[in-house]
């Protein structure tokens, strides 16, 4: 995929905030402190499939209780079904933080994929359009992890090349990079995933997708990216 100009690429402004370049070893740079593994589990309430309990009353046919029982059913399997895919993303994100612990972040680019695909793209799926303050401490956190994915690895990204490129030092065996292309498809899907979710308040606040801020080390780990 052709380069184009970044800023214009990805839609956002390229207000890159300077990073101080590091001269440790690639065995010294370590992540962010969001990226220690100390995360515990982040629980959430979201209302979109509960189901009123439903009574049959002697004014309904046979055939209306059935349906009505059935949606009832069905809106159980899917309420559970989202947990259970709200545990599997937890797992994934704490898989990324110790990937970008041990220097392998070429793997971490499906798993911020999938991460935010499910994160941002069941926003009103897990209740997340809505104000409920007994839910505010806890989508605060479950936000900030999400941020702190996509911010630790690229940051770990952005310094691990700098490196690279001022010394001429390979990396260890065993550890890896984002090339371009990985670096591409991440920030037009992170633009997509913004865009759809814009009209609820969730981009570039304190609580929601710190879109601008990873834009901008996207565009900075582009610069340095293996060609």
């Amino acid at each position: 995929m052709p380069l184009m100009n970044n800023s214009s690429y990805y839609s956002m402004p390229h207000a890159v905030q300077p990073f101080p370049a590091s001269t440790a070893p690639f065995h010294d740079l370590n992540p962010t402190t969001a990226g220690s593994g100390t995360y515990g589990a982040v629980s959430f309430d979201h209302q979109a499939f509960q189901i009123s309990e439903f009574t049959a009353s002697d004014s309904h046919d046979s055939y209306t209780s059935n349906e009505q029982t059935q949606q009832q059913i069905t809106g159980q399997e899917c309420d559970l079904n989202l947990h259970e895919l709200f545990n599997q993303y937890q797992s994934q994100t704490r898989e990324i933080f110790t990937l970008v612990k041990e220097r392998q972040l070429k793997p971490t680019a499906g798993l911020l994929l999938q991460v935010s695909r499910f994160l941002i793209g069941n926003v009103e799926a897990l209740g997340l359009d809505r104000d409920d303050k007994t839910q505010y401490q806890d989508r605060l956190k479950l936000w900030d992890i999400f941020n702190q994915c996509w911010l630790t690895a690229l940051h770990s990204q952005h310094k691990t090349t700098q490196i690279m490129t001022r010394t001429g030092q390979q990396l260890p065996l065993g550890q890896s990079i984002l090339d371009v292309d990985d670096l591409e498809t991440l920030g037009q899907e992170i633009v997509r995933l913004c865009d759809g979710i814009e009209k609820t308040g969730l981009i570039d606040y304190q609580m929601g997708v710190a879109e601008e801020r990873i834009v901008d080390i996207l565009l900075k780990c582009l610069e340095t990216a293996p060609r």
